[in-house]
Formats: C-alpha cells, structure tokens, sequence
C-alpha cells in the first residue's frame, strides 16, 4: 500500500525522523522534500522506538537540510505552537496552530489517565503498544493523517514534541 507522512532532518542531515508506522514495513520508501525540490529513497530504518511511534531513518541523500533543534525541557503548553507538515496527504506543506489540552496536573499526562478503559481496550485489540504508561501531551488540535511524524515547533522553530496521528488512525482524537 502507500502511506503518506511527514518527516524532518534531525540529528544531523541525511538522517529523518518520522512516525514509525509509516515506514513500517517500507521496502520502497520515497521521501520528497518540497524545499530541495528533490526525492530520494530511503536506504535503511537505522533505529526504532515502537513506545512512542518513532523511527530513524538514513537516507539516501541528504538534501542538504539542515537539522532541526530541539527544544529543552518542558514546553509551555500555553505559548504558541504549530506543526509544519502533510495534512491529509495535502501536496504542500502548511503550518497549523496547535494547542494543548491541560488538567488539573498539567500537560502531560499518560494514555491510561487520559483516555477511558473502554477507548483503550478498542486502541489495544489493533496493536500492543504504546503502553497505558506512556507520557502524552494531549493535543486538543486536530491533527490529520499525513502529518504523523511532523515536528510540533514552538515559537523559535525548536522541536518541542512530534506529532502521532496512528493511533487507530486518529482515532478519537489520540494524538
């Protein structure tokens, strides 16, 4: 089949990071960077990380990107976010606002905390992972198939967290 997401450069150019269940299984993978103008294949998933849905993958090019930064430490979910990527397969990369959702302990919270026994029972009949006991921040965005993998910036373009949309296909707002 063809899966559609969004990546970016990170730790270093030739390097992408992106949701795992997007090149899971890829024997053929294509990335395309809309600003080099190039495509390129993907040469090999140098590491996993099933917990969070993230894969490094080497690529065959580096497109002379630049990595991107990270971000230290917890972001404040009240400043202004956004993420820059594929919604909905779109051909050209947008830039959404994304906001947070809080509780009465904050932003982050687990999916088991988050989320009803009887959504997670749904969740876990289609796969066994992540954990009921992995850290979250719960967006209240809609995010969209296609930008599972895209970066969540803060407002000096530091990568403060990454959008998942798998979850049961985006299913009930798991992102």
């Amino acid at each position: 089949g063809e899966t559609k997401a969004t990546g970016f450069v990170w730790p270093e150019p030739g390097y992408m990071v992106t949701a795992l269940h997007a090149v899971a299984g890829c024997e053929n993978g294509i990335v395309m960077s809309e600003s080099a103008r190039l495509g390129t294949t993907i040469e090999a998933i140098v590491a996993v990380d099933r917990e969070p849905d993230l894969a490094l993958v080497k690529l065959a090019d580096d497109f002379v990107l630049p990595a991107l930064k990270l971000g230290e430490g917890m972001p404040d979910v009240d400043d202004p976010h956004f993420v820059w990527g594929y919604p909905v397969a779109a051909e050209q990369m947008m830039r959404d606002s994304v906001r947070f959702s809080t509780g009465l302990s904050g932003a982050l919270t687990t999916l088991g905390r988050a989320y009803s026994s009887e959504d997670l029972l749904k969740l876990y009949r289609a796969q066994d992972y992540p954990s009921r006991d992995t850290q979250i921040l719960r967006v209240a965005s809609l995010l969209q198939h296609g930008q599972s993998g895209a970066p969540i910036l803060d407002a000096d373009g530091n990568v403060i967290a990454i959008a998942d949309c798998g979850l049961l296909g985006g299913w009930r707002g798991l992102n």
